[in-house]
């Protein structure tokens, strides 16, 4: 079953959270989709499935991989 990644922006503040029940997976990220480099988003907190980041210049694409 797809996992749903959720977002609510506040401000200059991004927060991205999936299920709990949805655990063990790594939120990815990449700032393009032409030449993806998909690296670990830090600050991840994996026992609440949540980050909160600061929105900065440019696009970030966001997937979850298990």
């Amino acid at each position: 079953n797809p996992v749903t990644l959720s977002f609510v922006k506040v401000g200059n503040s991004l927060t991205l959270s999936w299920p709990v029940a949805d655990g063990g997976y790594t939120l990815q990220g990449t700032p393009s989709l032409a030449t993806p480099s998909w690296q670990p988003v830090p600050g991840v907190d994996y026992v609440n499935n949540t980050v909160t980041l600061t929105i900065g210049p440019g696009n970030m694409y966001f997937r979850l991989v298990h």
